[in-house]
């Protein structure tokens, strides 16, 4: 055992240090390297870690050489991540430089319903349907809704985040319910994803309130 035991100990003393870090994917920081923080809990080494792109969704690799050079070279905060692919980055700095404010991810329901706002109420309006209600999610979890009111009907918006489900609905004074449009949301969400879902969600009821006779 002994004898088999000897080459291997001999080939990982001629490795490299470079060698041993592409083998291990990390690299030990240099803390004095590091911009200043208030942190109990600096980084105290580099770690290739897997990410997806919060624009595209591609899944990318963070490599320890790159988070190195951006926590001790570029001197990025130790509470930055590696957030967009590098084709996306790309487009990112091109629409700063140029000016163009860039898309911001949807993070919250109350954020979701506000693009649904903005999107369906003119329609909403030019069909006879005026906002009466909303409410605020006070905690995770809780479902959301906008209420508008008009021809004697409500129209009621709303989101389910445990369901992953956007659904629009229209409630007659004597409880009758019919489900306008309904839709859930895929994983991974990325900014593109949520716009193309709300979108497909608008344009259905949009046509739907096209549809609604000037007399109903």
């Amino acid at each position: 055992m002994a004898k088999r035991r000897i080459p291997r100990y001999r080939r990982n003393a001629d490795e490299t240090e470079a060698e041993r870090r592409a083998r291990i994917g990390r690299i030990a920081a240099d803390l004095s390297q590091q911009a200043s923080n208030n942190s109990f809990s600096p980084l105290l080494f580099y770690e290739d870690t897997p990410f997806a792109c919060i624009d595209c969704g591609k899944e990318e690799i963070w490599t320890a050489e790159q988070q190195q050079w951006w926590y001790e070279v570029a001197k990025g905060s130790i509470y930055s991540r590696a957030k967009r692919c590098r084709d996306c980055r790309r487009k990112h700095r091109a629409r700063r430089e140029a000016g163009v404010p860039p898309d911001q991810p949807v993070r919250t329901a109350g954020e979701l319903m506000k693009i649904i706002r903005i999107e369906i109420e003119p329609a909403l309006c030019a069909a006879g349907f005026l906002f009466e209600s909303r409410n605020r999610q006070y905690h995770p979890g809780e479902r959301v809704w906008l209420d508008y009111v008009g021809r004697g009907r409500t129209f009621s918006f709303s989101f389910d985040p445990r369901l992953a489900q956007l659904k629009a609905e229209l409630l007659s004074p004597d409880g009758d319910v019919l489900t306008v449009a309904a839709i859930k949301f895929q994983m991974p969400r990325t900014t593109a994803d949520v716009m193309e879902t709300v979108n497909e969600f608008t344009s259905a009821v949009i046509a739907f309130l096209a549809d609604i006779p000037a007399d109903s």
